[in-house]
């Protein structure tokens, strides 16, 4: 039961300093959460971001994903223009 409730607690601060970030930029917390949820984290822990594929009828904004990402995992997420740019990167 405690550690429910720890959890909780650290899902409501993740959640403020989302929120903070997002009213920080002025965007729409439903395209922010889009673009959030296209970056993807691999097995490897290596996070990325196709922006082409980014769903939404915006232009992805790569500083509040990169923020976003950065505030709700704690790890950098890298950039890629495009998916044969990503597997490049991997030598493939």
């Amino acid at each position: 039961m405690a550690s429910s409730r720890i959890q909780a607690r650290v899902d409501t601060k993740l959640l403020k300093n989302a929120e903070k970030i997002l009213n920080d930029h002025g965007v729409k917390i439903a395209q922010a959460i889009t673009m959030f949820l296209t970056a993807v984290k691999n097995q490897n822990g290596f996070s990325f971001l196709f922006p082409n594929d980014c769903p939404c009828s915006h232009e992805p904004n790569e500083q509040l994903a990169k923020e976003l990402h950065r505030e709700l995992t704690g790890n950098e997420l890298k950039i890629y223009n495009d998916k044969e740019e990503f597997f490049e990167s991997l030598g493939l």
